[in-house]
């Protein structure tokens, strides 16, 4: 993301007082948790924030978030406003009083030339000065949102950021940057640049992990994805610690990508449940995060760090072209000399690093890769 582009996204956020962040009816559970941690920063700094979401369903399972500023449908005070011309007949008081029917407006002037004509009555408009769209390619993608309240959006100042190209760009003020995956990472962006002290916000850091996980997961379930979130640890501190190393950015996007595909791998062994985690990755996730396979080595033992306790170890499948299809394991305290002899593998950094055949797909490759690690694992076990 460009310097511009993000100083557009600052200054458009710190001028506005109250900012409405619609949700598009289809798609929208990969935007939300992006919205989520953008209102915990903004109305942190005492801004009025409202996300208008139908997935307000949600609110038991994703009660780990902060889900206060969402709302089904537009809240707040309808504001009215009521102007008189003045220029050509002075005022010198202005009284009311309320009735159960009516209210009536008292002018004192020394002209009783007062006219209807000069009374103006603006139509109501709810006290919102920006409307701000992620992944929104336009305004009908908010479905019921945008039919239920169109001069909302359609009259209040609106800034767009998107990953998606927009054809007819409906704001005023539209970033568009591709080499994103969503607009979480663009938003994960904008917080190193402008707010890093906000990634201690634990709040902030597990809905941006929502919506980095989601938008990088294909065919995602919901549910499942919540479930996922949920069997991380839940230690802040090392997520910090993690976020504020010297581990690079893009290896922090990285291991949002590898965290996406993570699956678990278990078998059973003398009545005890034995697991391991199990992630693919493809040649979009490197070129996305500009990274390499080299790359993985070095996250290795930061990924440890996101795995339930449990786990006794990491398989990582990648492939990444035709010519480069690669398996990466680390079982700490276990002896992989057996693993490394059926895999024809060797160790990089203290990582068993094999090739399985190019022209095999990568899910027939993992699930005989994976059975072979469970076969050695249970003969270990067994002696």
């Amino acid at each position: 993301m460009t310097e511009q582009h993000l100083e557009l996204v600052h200054n458009t956020l710190q001028q506005a007082n109250s900012i409405l962040i619609p949700i598009p009816d289809t798609g929208g559970e990969q935007i939300l948790g992006t919205a989520l941690a953008l209102s915990s920063l903004l109305r942190a700094e005492g801004k009025n924030v409202t996300i208008l979401s139908s997935y307000i369903n949600l609110q038991n399972s994703l009660n780990f978030l902060d889900l206060s500023s969402i709302t089904s449908v537009i809240q707040g005070s309808v504001e009215s406003v009521i102007s008189i011309d003045i220029t050509q007949y002075p005022i010198e008081a202005i009284k009311y009083d309320k009735t159960d029917t009516e209210l009536r407006i008292y002018i004192n002037s020394p002209s009783d030339k007062f006219k209807s004509d000069l009374v103006l009555i603006q139509p109501g408009k709810y006290p919102y000065d920006l409307v701000l769209t992620l992944d929104t390619k336009n305004w009908t993608q908010l479905g019921s949102h945008f039919l239920n309240y169109p001069h909302i959006f359609l009259e209040t100042p609106s800034l767009a950021i998107s990953v998606m190209d927009i054809p007819h760009p409906y704001s005023e003020r539209t970033i568009i940057d591709s080499k994103y995956m969503s607009s979480a990472e663009i938003i994960f962006e904008y917080f190193k640049t402008y707010s890093r002290h906000s990634l201690n916000d634990k709040n902030i850091v597990n809905s941006l992990l929502l919506s980095l996980i989601l938008s990088n997961t294909k065919n995602f379930n919901l549910e499942k994805t919540i479930i996922k979130l949920r069997e991380l640890p839940n230690d802040y501190d090392l997520i910090i610690q993690t976020l504020e190393s010297t581990i690079s950015d893009n290896h922090i996007l990285l291991i949002g990508r590898i965290l996406a595909h993570l699956e678990f791998v278990e078998f059973e062994k003398d009545g005890n449940l034995i697991r391991y985690a199990y992630s693919k990755l493809f040649m979009h996730d490197f070129t996305k995060t500009h990274t390499t396979e080299q790359d993985i080595i070095k996250i290795y033992r930061e990924l440890f760090r996101y795995l339930p306790k449990d786990i006794i170890g990491l398989h990582i499948l990648v492939d990444n072209s035709k010519s480069s299809k690669q398996g990466y394991i680390n079982i700490p305290n276990f002896d992989m000399s057996n693993l490394q002899s059926q895999l024809e593998g060797e160790y990089k950094e203290g990582i068993l690093v094999y090739n399985y055949p190019s022209d095999q797909d990568i899910h027939i490759a993992g699930k005989e890769s994976n059975q072979k690690i469970i076969d050695i694992l249970n003969e270990s076990y067994s002696n």
